[in-house]
């Protein structure tokens, strides 16, 4: 009976995890970013994160149309501006990890 318990208890814990896993997409996170320019692997962000006291660098490899069209990053007139980003995080199952995916932008006035 403890065999069987114990294996139920695995077995739901196992089955729990992979239900988070799909649905990490949920995670949505807002930022205050410079934008560092577009390179051969996509769109630089960074940001300063205290926490682990360094500066964390986000790029994104396809950005969508509507958000281009709102601030065409490829224009270098954007590079060192700060921006307010929305990213969300969607778990990747081929690579096993969490892919930031950007979701919206909005340019900081100072």
């Amino acid at each position: 009976m403890k065999i069987l318990v114990l294996k139920s208890i695995f077995i739901l814990t196992f089955f729990m995890s992979a239900v988070n896993k799909k649905n990490s997409n949920l995670e949505l996170e807002t930022l205050i970013t410079t934008y560092e320019g577009y390179n051969d692997i996509g769109y630089s962000f960074t940001y300063y994160d205290e926490l682990l006291e360094d500066e964390v660098e986000f790029i994104f490899e396809k950005i969508s149309k509507e958000l281009l069209k709102k601030y065409d990053l490829n224009d270098d007139k954007y590079v060192g501006k700060k921006f307010e980003i929305t990213v969300e995080y969607v778990y990747d199952d081929k690579e096993e990890i969490d892919v930031p995916i950007l979701k919206s932008i909005k340019k900081e006035e100072i």
